[in-house]
């Protein structure tokens, strides 16, 4: 990490209001994360040593960290979506919710669930238990209606994967309040420890979501199962090894759920080893299916057959007007504004809506009217000019970001009243800057890997004909906005500053 904590960024006379401000933040407090019980920060490593043994001898866990509150209900807007265009499917069966095309599975899905699967809380905690190199091979939403949500019967996921090495973590993210009166996952305690298959039969209970089911006289041999009751953003892990299942929902309220199945590119995803077709239930298309290399390399001697993720950029793909360069500026320039951060105590720091700490120049953007405030505010620091390449008189207004691994910023365009030219530079935990067409919420988006050092510049259709978001992290990062003013709009006051 380049650095442990933000305040070592901040001027003492400034660390105890910085301070203050960070622990009466509601969205920290709702994180869920215990910074004592856990070996990183943040989403660096978010399973603590006592989590790794817990999954390792339990075959299960659930982690103390958890998703941010205001995700969740997004991804609840996109289950509603999802459910209303799949009318003929049972929502328990939404079988590949993270592919657009309905394919030879057939159901229509989200991108925003394979965003979810991308997410670095999620990965770096599947990362510290079957190491760095990721691959995800499929994405099942499983939402049980209230009063007749079907049951889930005990069986191990293994039984019917043809995935050699067998090796699997599946992460449960909770969608819903998931508790054990309205169908919550149950797992039993230690059943992975043999790393072998107990006898399954197949049930012809039209109630159930799956129809392969482990015999009641092996249950029997086995401790007792556990409710894995969670919150909305909580997640489970559980290995491929383990038995679980779920009760029916005879409750008045829905639970709804993610389940995203990550493997080590060493497994190969053998297509032809079993049929597809409904034979499990529903149908699952082993040949056709597509798998994402999420992290890392490939290590399957080219026997994985990846599918490129959706919202890389291609070749000549990106918008006119937008121009990324990178290592524009060195880490002596990155040690200097580290530095400069630290000792200037005239640094107007404050919070954006969305949680984290800014500062401004020039002219000021108040994110509680959610509009630019033309009162006069000191002009952007001589120093920071100094500093930077390419600042020339037509930018006014500066903005440094200071994000922690749980900060983002929402789709937007920068507001009109700012010119038609935006210049940033960015340091830190490398993230990508994610572009859509303005007002194109759902299909396919770019997605530019922006690392430590890089720039880039938005004019023309990329400023004013494109949202772009930078989504959360894996750790701390800063970034630097330059703006100019639209022409209609009177020019902030250049003035020389020491």
């Amino acid at each position: 990490a380049l650095w442990s904590q933000w305040h070592l960024f901040l001027h003492p006379r400034n660390l105890s209001l910085m301070l203050a401000m960070e622990a009466s933040h509601p969205r920290k407090k709702a994180r869920g994360l215990d910074d004592s019980d856990h070996d990183g920060l943040e989403y660096g490593h978010p399973l603590s040593s006592a989590e790794i043994k817990a999954y390792s001898s339990e075959g299960w866990v659930i982690p103390k960290a958890q998703l941010p509150a205001a995700y969740i209900d997004r991804l609840r807007l996109t289950l509603d979506r999802i459910i209303a265009e799949n009318p003929d499917t049972r929502p328990e069966r939404l079988v590949s919710a993270h592919v657009e095309d309905r394919g030879n599975e057939g159901v229509k899905g989200s991108q925003d669930f394979l965003d979810l699967a991308q997410h670095p809380l999620l990965l770096n905690a599947v990362e510290q238990l079957i190491g760095p190199d990721i691959c995800l091979w499929g994405c099942q939403v499983f939402c049980k209606p209230s009063g007749d949500g079907m049951e889930v019967p005990m069986h191990q996921d293994g039984q019917y994967w043809p995935i050699r090495p067998l090796a699997t973590v599946t992460a449960w993210v909770a969608l819903d309040h998931s508790d054990k009166s309205n169908g919550c996952l149950r797992v039993v305690p230690k059943s992975h420890v043999g790393r072998s298959h107990f006898e399954h039969f197949k049930s012809e209970d039209q109630a159930l979501v799956l129809n392969q089911a482990i015999k009641e006289a092996a249950l029997a041999q086995l401790e007792a199962p556990v409710d894995v009751e969670l919150c909305p953003g909580q997640f489970s892990l559980h290995d491929v090894y383990t038995v679980h299942g779920s009760s029916a929902n005879t409750s008045s309220r829905r639970r709804a759920g993610v389940a995203l199945r990550y493997m080590p590119t060493t497994s190969v995803l053998e297509r032809q080893m079993f049929r597809s077709d409904a034979s499990a239930g529903y149908t699952i298309d082993w040949e056709n299916r597509r798998i994402f290399l999420l992290r890392g390399v490939d290590r399957s001697a080219g026997k994985n057959l990846y599918t490129a993720l959706p919202n890389s950029l291609g070749s000549g793909s990106a918008p006119p007007g937008f121009v990324h360069t990178k290592a524009v500026v060195s880490e002596a320039t990155w040690t200097a504004f580290k530095q400069w951060l630290e000792q200037d105590t005239s640094i107007p720091w404050e919070r954006a809506i969305e949680g984290r700490r800014v500062a401004q120049w020039g002219v000021r953007y108040d994110y509680a009217q959610q509009a630019v405030d033309f009162t006069s505010v000191a002009p952007i620091p001589v120093r920071l000019r100094e500093l930077l390449p390419g600042i020339g008189p037509e930018f006014v207004q500066c903005i440094v970001n200071m994000y922690s691994a749980a900060d983002g910023i929402p789709w937007h365009i920068d507001d009109t009243s700012f010119g038609p030219d935006v210049l940033v530079f960015c340091f830190g935990d490398p993230r990508p800057l994610l572009l859509r067409p303005s007002g194109q919420s759902t299909g396919p988006r770019l997605s530019v890997p922006v690392g430590h050092l890089d720039s880039y510049r938005l004019s023309g259709q990329a400023r004013y004909e494109w949202e772009h978001s930078v989504p959360q992290g894996a750790g701390n990062r800063v970034s630097v906005t330059f703006r100019s003013l639209a022409p209609s709009t009177m020019p902030a006051p250049e003035a020389t500053q020491s």
